[in-house]
């Protein structure tokens, strides 16, 4: 599902990768990235303070994964 989501994100179809996300964390919720995709990709919808939220407990839990995301083109 964390896949889904970030193809979605580089689609532009925020909402979409949104809910890959959400999905990806409810089998894993202790995944940085589908954490930090769920804030990005909430952020692009205009939620920026969940967005916010989320990507700032995502680094916390692991930088080096986040930094592949938004080296990759994925940041808010």
């Amino acid at each position: 599902f964390i896949a889904n989501g970030y193809l979605r994100y580089r689609q532009g179809r925020y909402e979409e990768a949104h809910e890959a996300f959400v999905h990806g964390l409810e089998l894993d919720a202790d995944n940085a990235l589908a954490l930090y995709g769920k804030g990005v990709s909430a952020v692009r919808l205009g939620r920026q303070a969940a967005g916010d939220g989320d990507i700032t407990l995502a680094r916390n839990r692991s930088q080096r994964a986040i930094s592949l995301y938004a080296n990759a083109g994925m940041a808010p």
